[in-house]
């Protein structure tokens, strides 16, 4: 059964009902079998307005409304593990983010993790990947981190490649911007800094001090003697 601190109880509501089904939709009733988590409530939502392709992927029969969420049941209560879209599918298996980061962040080395699928060369799944922010000073290592889950997870639960970073992106609420860390996959967002790097010819302050004397040139184009006072005063800056 997976550790409750990889996932949060969800209180049902007065006349709402949720339950746990599998990609077919049929009820989910043994404990720690995780799918799909679908809620009921009196008054749902119709559809979304001229998409009906999103209606069918949302609403299933009689009006139950697919969260987007996974779930498994423990002690008869539903617990949410993660969102459906960010489980990682391991050789055949679903694996949880938030299971692998909760574990890591049990290291007193790290100050904070994330954790995403990556795509195989050969297009046959996807392998964890760790993003990892460590505490200063810190001598911490891949091996070590994958020696330390190891502990806790099953293999194929491990992350293949770990990176470490300076930060992990986040929203206003401190979600984990998992979109954002596949979309820079390329360039990895390390505390590594480039060798060389472009030199703009001009600080940004600059820039914006130019714009502002661009405005009072247009403003003071009506007088000559202001004019040639600001054109003079922008020559002097370049």
């Amino acid at each position: 059964m997976r550790n409750l601190k990889t996932t949060f109880f969800l209180p049902p509501l007065t006349h709402t009902f949720d339950r746990i089904v599998d990609d077919d939709g049929n009820i989910i009733r043994e404990e720690g079998t995780v799918g799909n988590i679908v809620v009921k409530c009196p008054a749902p939502m119709l559809g979304y307005l001229d998409n009906e392709k999103a209606t069918l992927e949302a609403l299933e029969g009689d009006n139950w409304l697919r969260t987007g969420d996974v779930g498994q049941l423990i002690d008869g209560k539903v617990f949410v593990v993660d969102r459906k879209k960010d489980l990682i599918k391991v050789r055949g298996w679903q694996v949880s983010p938030a299971e692998i980061e909760s574990v890591i962040l049990q290291h007193p080395d790290v100050l904070d993790v994330a954790v995403i699928g990556a795509e195989l060369e050969n297009n046959s799944g996807e392998v964890p990947r760790a993003y990892i922010v460590n505490r200063p000073e810190s001598k911490l290592g891949p091996s070590e981190v994958k020696a330390f889950a190891g502990k806790s997870l099953a293999k194929y639960k491990l992350p293949e490649e770990i990176i470490f970073v300076e930060r992990i992106p986040k929203n206003s609420t401190g979600k984990i911007l998992r979109r954002v860390l596949r979309e820079e996959v390329a360039t990895r967002i390390t505390a590594e800094v480039p060798e060389t790097l472009p030199q703009d010819p001009k600080p940004r302050t600059a820039w914006r001090y130019l714009t502002f004397l661009s405005a009072k040139i247009f403003i003071a184009s009506r007088s000559l003697d202001r004019l040639f006072s600001w054109l003079g005063a922008l020559f002097r800056y370049l």
